[in-house]
């Protein structure tokens, strides 16, 4: 497997050596519109190349964090049987709880956002109680969709469900079930209009949200589509590139520690590099700013 950056032998850190662990996981079983969220993890490593070691934002060599990109945790095929999906869902976990065992960060490359679930048992049965950061266009609280509760799109409900405090931020498109599901169970929802008339007192307003430990779930279809189009389920009207990095850094700043995050929903398409670039420099930046 290539190392995420393209990092030479030299620059590469063994898993040992290495305070961030890259994961690819690209699964792909319950997608409902567009496809291709399995070929996600190596379309962003092999775009990650082309990022520039040196962030401007920063003012240092992110990667001397030391990085190490391990071998996919499947093929990237559909699961084809529950039984499948729920060992593939064993690893994941296995592999996550490893990672924390080890005092490493995690980055999970996602394939569709169920791996989200398994990664967050591991981190919750590690640090007993964490808070989930979640980023995405839509609620994913459907209690099943197209009769699979183990769907992309019940992805946050089962996590609900695990008693896991979770705060959603950029929801733009949800249906009657999920907005009811929202006010009786008292969600911290911030939604994408309030954000876009908030200015920018919706970050702090977000950050006071949070636990003292927090793992990031990171859908990229919260960003727009007019940056990033290749997503199976856009949705307009989503965040800008400065508005994800002012969020980041004012996060980095809160004090609040970031035990890892995935980044899921990416369907690249093959004529279209911008959008594997930008998700992997947004991964770049988000290691640089969460894993301080």
């Amino acid at each position: 497997m290539k190392q995420f950056l393209g990092l030479s032998a030299k620059e590469a850190c063994t898993y040992s050596d290495a305070s961030v662990i890259i994961v690819p996981v690209p699964f792909e079983c319950t997608v409902s519109f567009g496809e291709g969220t399995a070929h996600a993890p190596r379309a962003i490593i092999d775009a990650s190349s082309q990022v520039e070691l040196y962030s401007i934002d920063l003012g240092r060599n992110i990667y001397e964090r030391g990085i190490h990109t391990l071998a996919p945790l499947c093929k990237a095929t559909a699961a084809s049987t529950k039984q499948t999906r729920s060992l593939l869902f064993e690893r994941i976990e296995k592999t996550a709880s490893r990672i924390i065992k080890d005092g490493k960060k995690g980055v999970f490359l996602g394939g569709e956002h169920t791996i989200a679930l398994p990664i967050i048992r591991a981190y919750q049965r590690s640090f007993g109680t964490v808070t989930v950061l979640h980023f995405d266009a839509h609620s994913d609280l459907r209690n099943s969709y197209q009769r699979d509760k183990l769907s992309h799109a019940s992805t946050m409900r089962r996590i609900h469900e695990l008693g896991v405090e979770h705060v959603s931020v950029g929801i733009r498109s949800q249906c009657i079930e999920e907005a009811s599901f929202i006010r009786e169970n008292n969600l911290k929802v911030f939604y994408m209009e309030a954000i876009r008339k908030g200015a920018s007192s919706w970050m702090q307003d977000v950050i006071r949200n949070l636990g003292d430990t927090v793992y990031v779930t990171f859908d990229v279809d919260c960003l727009d589509p007019a940056i990033v189009p290749a997503t199976g389920t856009p949705e307009p009207g989503g965040f800008d590139w400065y508005q994800i990095q002012d969020f980041l850094a004012a996060l980095r700043d809160s004090g609040i520690r970031v035990a890892g995050f995935d980044f899921v929903e990416f369907a690249p398409q093959e004529t279209h590099h911008a959008s594997a670039f930008l998700c992997a420099k947004l991964i770049y930046n988000m290691i640089g700013y969460l894993f301080t």
